[in-house]
């Protein structure tokens, strides 16, 4: 079979790139071009200002395909004696494909390169996902010694050894042939910029904040750069790693994922909103991951472990419909194809059915919410025996009559218990459930105690803790009320102030301090409330307009009824209800609700809830 052939240069604009970043090394004189045939070729350089390997600039001389994208790994390795080893340093799996300079980002890497040490920049072809060989070639200099710093290597399948690239054609002979580089470096020790999936400091990463980061140059089906936003737990320290989830969204779900954190509360995750699954042009999640996506998903996840805390050995993935189907086969084939299934924690997948083999689901932890009468589960039932035979542990929560939609009361008590179980803290997280249910029976200081000794760690229980001791002194202070009223209650007067006494929790103690706010507009067939006020769509805006901290704060849509709630994604839906939800997007947008939250079937005069669950 024909072989791939790739000439490729490094090339940079100056002007696009940060303030601080200058050109290191090049070699920009070319007389022909040579060809990589389905293997790889190495440039050997020596750096002359240490710091940051901001980026490098290669070049392409020639295509047999046009404008074809070519899938390149674009490597830094080390190099000894004068010959590329095989210790890698970092890689971009990079699509180079305009001929003249093309540009490769390795902020996301960040390598740090010493002044007067040689390196080499490796280029492999892969052929894979163009599904056909493409014809690249790498533009060179023949006649050698121009530039004096390294060579070009190439490597033989044969031998398993690199050999020089030669003018004769005589691989034992050290001619000095170059290939068309710059690289550009951020030297120490000047601050570096991030860019794209640039290095973050840990000690600067905020509790609660939201990080969007994007893969460059990787790009979805519609030509957009791939991107995802990592959202950081309130309880957030520099100090402990944190277990992952990635989270797709449903079909018509706009905003970023954001189901386990914002509908099921759960916390002390570093959550990771992904893109819809895959990316397809159709509206349907695809049956197997690509190339593409997995090299996508390896690098997110690399990502989030070496910037952001993350614990490399607890990953959870899923999502809720489409984002559920997705975690239900295709991301654990990709996982698996991306080398990553033995840090799979656990998958929660929501309102869908089991994509593909049921053998996908062998030796894993495995949630799996859905309604009787939702069509997007109507497979499910069948599969669940099998579902049986291969999961490590299968746990099914069926909502009987529920639809298809987001149940944060029914569906979200378990899977909080879910992640919590199969998490490193799974301890804490026990005794915590245990201490709830426990005081659900009793109020009595046996249960506040060991709640407070948790609430002071700060591991993934944290949250969960404090929001336990909150109720269990809430509810204490309540029943010192009933006996100023004259009613019996379980402790005495003694006791209950003994308790209050003790647990003047200190200040110092960094308690969770944000809270989300739910406001709800619900919809019926002649009326409309808001927070349980009646209104009409032409009053709304006034509504909105007081409730404060709208950043804050979701915004609600519910229907009073199932014809009238508005499911994203449903085909059918009534003109006047599709103008309703068009026009309330629009004012979420206008007064900066921090996103339209459809919930289904609420009755009219329902107010939304605040929470300190999460930020």
């Amino acid at each position: 079979m024909k072989r791939a052939i790739v000439y490729v240069t490094v090339v940079v604009l100056t002007a696009n790139w940060a303030q601080g970043t200058i050109l290191d090394q090049a070699q920009e004189q070319k007389n022909g071009n040579t060809s990589i045939s389905g293997t790889s070729y190495a440039q050997t350089f020596t750096v002359g200002v240490g710091g940051q390997l901001d980026h490098i600039d290669i070049y392409v001389g020639h295509q047999d395909r046009g404008d074809q994208s070519y899938p390149t790994t674009v490597s830094i390795v080390n190099v000894n004696n004068g010959v590329p080893s095989g210790l890698v340093i970092g890689s971009i799996d990079s699509h180079i494909f305009d001929l003249g300079w093309n540009s490769v980002d390795f902020l996301s890497e960040s390598i740090m390169l010493t002044a007067g040490v040689q390196y080499g920049i490796v280029l492999y072809n892969d052929d894979s996902e163009v599904g056909v060989d493409p014809t690249m070639h790498w533009m060179i200099n023949w006649s050698g010694n121009i530039y004096q710093g390294g060579d070009l290597w190439r490597w033989s399948n044969s031998n398993h050894r690199w050999n020089y690239c030669s003018p004769s054609g005589d691989s034992s002979s050290p001619t000095g042939s170059d290939a068309c580089f710059r690289t550009y470096m951020v030297p120490e020790p000047a601050t570096k910029l991030p860019r794209g999936l640039g290095a973050i400091a840990v000690e600067t990463l905020k509790p609660c904040k939201e990080y969007v980061r994007s893969c460059k140059p990787l790009k979805d089906w519609q030509g957009k750069t791939m991107t995802y936003t990592i959202t950081l737990p309130i309880d957030f320290r520099a100090d402990r790693k944190y277990p992952i989830i990635f989270e797709w969204p449903g079909k018509g779900q706009t905003n970023p994922a954001e189901t386990f954190i914002a509908a099921y509360h759960v916390t002390g995750h570093v959550h990771v909103a992904l893109k819809y699954p895959l990316g397809c042009k159709d509206g349907r999640p695809l049956g197997k991951p690509t190339p593409k996506y997995t090299k996508f998903i390896r690098r997110v996840y690399r990502d989030v472990v070496k910037n952001f805390n993350c614990d490399p050995n607890y990953l959870f993935i899923g999502g809720f419909s489409a984002g559920g189907f997705m975690s239900a086969g295709p991301a654990i084939q990709m996982l698996t194809d991306a080398n990553m299934r033995d840090v799979l924690k656990g998958v929660v997948a929501v309102g869908c059915s089991w994509i593909g083999s049921e053998k996908t689901a062998k030796g894993l932890n495995i949630m799996i919410c859905y309604s009787d009468n939702d069509t997007n589960s109507k497979k499910l039932p069948s599969q669940l025996p099998e579902l049986r035979r291969y999961a490590k542990n299968l746990t099914v929560k069926l909502n009987k009559g529920g639809g298809h939609k987001i149940d944060n009361e029914f569906e979200g008590p378990d899977i909080r218990k879910f992640f919590a179980r199969n998490g490193p803290d799974r301890k804490d997280f026990k005794k915590l459930y245990e201490l709830e249910q426990h005081f659900q029976r009793n109020t009595c200081l046996e249960c506040i105690d060991p709640c407070y000794e948790i609430a002071k760690k700060h591991n993934s229980a944290y949250v969960f803790a404090w929001t336990l001791l909150d109720r269990m002194l809430a509810k204490v202070k309540r029943d010192l009320e009933l006996v100023k009223q004259g009613q019996a209650v379980p402790l005495s007067v003694d006791k209950m102030r003994e308790i209050l006494d003790r647990y003047q929790i200190d200040e110092t103690l960094p308690q969770p301090g944000y809270m989300r706010y739910h406001v709800r507009l619900v919809i019926g067939k002649n009326r409309m409330t808001f927070e349980g006020q009646e209104t009409t769509l032409e009053q709304l805006p006034q509504l909105l307009e007081k409730v404060p901290d709208r950043s804050r704060t979701v915004l609600e849509l519910a229907g009073s009824s199932p014809e009238i709630a508005y499911v994203p994604g449903t085909r059918q839906i009534n003109e006047n209800l599709k103008r309703i939800v068009r026009q309330v997007e629009k004012l979420r947008s206008e007064y900066g609700f921090r996103y339209l939250d459809h919930i289904g079937v609420h009755p009219l005069g329902s107010k939304g809830k605040t929470t300190r669950f999460v930020p």
